[in-house]
């Protein structure tokens, strides 16, 4: 079970310490499994700086008497060499690189090797997955695997709340001037209201409505709910909002949303609820990005993701630098990400 994973692991630890300290750091290892991981798993091993790990030999199933291997690897001729091999070479571990489902011939490995005293690793491959991160745990009186859980330690949630609340108070304090600025300046341009409230897709998927300073001709609620984005030359767009919209201004009044607790300073940023619809089918990791507030800010935007997402391409850019910053998030990035933003500005020419 869990219990017994986790107890497995701390000896290990101890083992490998004691090995260390007699200047004994390196580990012999025999891959079970396809070529293609056991080279996989030795470019792996190779960047582990923490011990040595020696790629002693290598046992393919199904058998693949040509197929390439680590350097240096013996080549077992079937899985009944194991035992012997193990013994003889004093192999300190067997790492498993099988599919999760073929557990019947793990199973059949444990029977194989229960007279020696090798560690069996069964090394899972979870890269197709598009996971955020992972946690083994004991649930139901079973080892569970918990897929895309992303770091939600009460500590961690705490920090963020605070970071956002008090960075949103403080800025609409030290903005005000400037909000209000824009406010006259924009009911002055144009016929209609300085605000709109555009309906997005926000945490867990709840659909909320966001606040930004009127930048188009006023349509009604047609501004609010249009799935068109805007474009160069867009005839909609007003020559003061063409501003706003190229510096970011337009986005100031979402400070609000991040006191209201639908938005934080740093995230995903909210996509209309349209566009929720049309791409979470086009693109498997899509919806993902709806497991953090949206944000102000964001590391696709930093890394020059702003403006119009006309094709699939562009906005599956977008969502991978979403899933990477979720999949990555620390309050220290929140706050690299904000400076970056500063520094940078939210101004660019591909924002219209």
């Amino acid at each position: 079970g869990a219990g017994q994973a986790l107890g497995a692991g701390r000896q290990r630890r101890v083992r490998l310490g004691r090995q260390r300290a007699h200047g004994l750091n390196t580990v012999r290892v025999v891959i079970v499994g396809d070529a293609a991981s056991a080279v996989e798993l030795y470019r792996r091993a190779q960047g582990e700086d923490k011990c040595e790990y020696h790629i002693q030999a290598v046992c393919t199933l199904p058998a693949e008497p040509h197929a390439p291997l680590p350097p240096g690897a013996e080549r077992l001729p079937s899985a009944s060499a194991l035992p012997g091999y193990a013994r003889c070479c004093a192999i300190d571990e067997i790492w498993i690189a099988l599919p999760i489902g073929q557990a019947a011939q793990v199973r059949a490995l444990q029977h194989l090797l229960r007279n020696t005293l090798v560690e069996l690793r069964w090394v899972l491959d979870l890269q197709g997955l598009q996971l955020l991160r992972f946690n083994m745990e004991q649930f139901l009186g079973a080892p569970v695997l918990t897929l895309n859980c992303p770091d939600t330690s009460e500590l961690s949630k705490l920090g963020k709340y605070l970071f956002d609340k008090l960075f949103a108070l403080a800025a609409m304090l030290l903005l005000s001037p400037l909000l209000a600025g824009i406010w006259v300046a924009v009911k002055l341009s144009s016929p209609g209201p300085a605000l709109f409230l555009q309906p997005r897709t926000g945490l867990n998927g709840q659909v909320f409505k966001v606040y930004k300073f009127r930048t188009m001709h006023w349509q009604g609620e047609a501004e609010g709910a249009a799935l068109r984005q805007a474009s160069k030359s867009d005839a909609r767009v007003t020559r003061l909002g063409a501003f706003l919209r190229r510096t970011s201004l337009d986005e100031l009044p979402q400070f609000l949303n991040v006191l209201r607790g639908e938005m934080s300073i740093v995230g995903p940023r909210p996509h209309a609820v349209q566009h929720t619809d049309l791409y979470s089918d086009l693109l498997p990791v899509y919806m993902i990005r709806h497991r953090a507030k949206p944000g102000i800010t964001g590391w696709a935007q930093i890394n020059g993701c702003r403006g119009e997402t006309e094709t699939a391409e562009k906005m599956s850019k977008r969502v991978q630098f979403d899933v990477e910053y979720i999949r990555n998030w620390s309050l220290w990035m929140d706050v690299r990400i904000v400076v970056w933003t500063a520094l940078r500005g939210w101004t660019g020419n591909d924002v219209y």
